[in-house]
């Protein structure tokens, strides 16, 4: 169980890594890093269910995932007595979580804006590579 448990986690993560890796002069974005952590930890979880046996290895699974949920709705609890209890850092903490995706979404619009001038640019000196 304790090598199934991080194994469960990584196949069903769904956060990018906040900036690309490099290594030995390869740099993957963090889609191909996520992608690539996925399909390893999926080989080595085929690889263990052939070693111990598909029964053995999904009732270890199930065991997983009953404790990822348990622990997942023990979190959620505590946010929401967080709110009752200490209403004003719960109202912190959720300014600061709007704070932080309003700053995302205007980096994104900011870069499809730079995207967007420098086609227009390209287009406008005649530059056919851009056009599709």
């Amino acid at each position: 169980m304790p090598i199934v448990s991080p194994l469960y986690r990584t196949t069903q993560d769904t956060q990018l890594p906040s900036q690309p890796i490099t290594l030995s002069g390869v740099t993957k974005s963090p889609t191909e890093q996520l992608d690539e952590l996925k399909s390893l930890a999926n080989d080595v979880i085929k690889l263990l269910q052939t070693r111990i046996g598909v029964t053995e290895f999904s009732a270890i699974l199930v065991k997983v995932q009953s404790h990822v949920s348990q622990v997942q709705s023990q979190r959620r609890e505590r946010r929401k007595q967080l709110a009752v209890i200490d209403p004003e850092l719960h109202a912190k903490k959720k300014i600061r979580k709007h704070e932080s995706s309003r700053r995302r979404r205007q980096e994104q619009m900011s870069e499809h804006a730079r995207r967007r001038t420098r086609i227009v640019v390209r287009r406008a000196y005649g530059d056919k590579s851009s056009e599709k």
